[in-house]
């Protein structure tokens, strides 16, 4: 099921779906809710490491991103980041986004973002019912 931005408005102030920080009411419209990049980024280095195998537990996999592959940052409120080309960056969002079992979410980009390289997701789009 998809929701228009009524149904959207109330069924965050029913907690029917959550988003923490709830949003600003002007950030609802059509059917979509605009969320915000965090300022904590992981941005990658270039690595000696071949191969990743990913038949290693979760935990292996999350320690060799995080100690061999990229560095996390945090950007003060008041500063800006840069990213040079040829880099890559994961980020985060202001939000947290819990749907409840009967709705599918989309999470997509703005094309006037996008012209200015900022790329929204590398896999699938969809958030998932149940999705926390």
């Amino acid at each position: 099921m998809r929701l228009c931005d009524k149904d959207i408005k109330k069924w965050i102030l029913k907690k029917k779906l959550i988003i923490t920080p709830i949003p600003n009411i002007n950030k609802i419209c059509g059917a979509t809710v605009d969320i915000r990049l965090s300022n904590k980024f992981r941005i990658f280095k270039k690595s000696h490491n071949s191969i990743i195998d990913l038949k290693k537990s979760s935990k292996n996999i999350k320690y060799v991103l995080k100690q061999n592959i990229s560095d996390e940052i945090c950007i003060s409120h008041n500063k800006s980041f840069i990213l040079k080309p040829k880099n890559f960056v994961l980020a985060l969002t202001m939000e947290k986004i819990s749907m409840p079992n009967n709705l599918i979410g989309w999470l997509d980009g703005r094309s006037s973002l996008a012209r200015l390289g900022l790329m929204i997701h590398m896999t699938s789009h969809s958030i998932d019912p149940g999705w926390n």
